[in-house]
């Protein structure tokens, strides 16, 4: 059985099969980059909606062409981003996406076409096809 020492939340687990143990981060996460009001400096925190499955923003101000990540912890331990170069969000349409700690290449960020507020949203509760949303508002 496995216990959650930390409360209820959302937990990054590894499991390393041959040795029968495992390790779990507590994984709060955020958007931060130039495109953000913070910039690179701090993050504007996701909130968990147990309703939807996902975290969000209802809206965050995201400047054209400026890139963007998220990343948990306010750390770079566990990053969510593209799989290998920049990837330009369509408002309205989710992707696929992926966490660093998976098979991908280089340190691609995420932008939009159009300066304005937004509304996001992180869907990770399907381990096998985690999505990002931004919805233009």
């Amino acid at each position: 059985n496995i216990t959650f020492p930390l409360g209820a939340n959302t937990y990054y687990l590894k499991v390393d099969w041959a040795g029968n143990t495992y390790t779990m981060t507590k994984a709060n996460f955020g958007i931060l980059g130039e495109a953000t009001p913070t910039g690179w400096g701090a993050d504007t925190k996701l909130v968990y909606n147990p309703a939807t499955h996902k975290f969000e923003i209802p809206s965050i101000a995201l400047a054209a062409q400026k890139p963007f990540k998220f990343r948990a912890n306010d750390d770079w331990a566990i990053k969510i981003q593209p799989t290998k170069v920049d990837q330009t969000l369509v408002s309205g349409k989710a992707v696929q996406t992926y966490t660093n700690l998976e098979a991908i290449e280089g340190d691609a960020n995420y932008m939009v076409t159009e300066s304005g507020n937004y509304k996001i949203e992180l869907d990770l509760h399907n381990s096998a096809f985690y999505t990002i949303k931004v919805t233009k508002l």
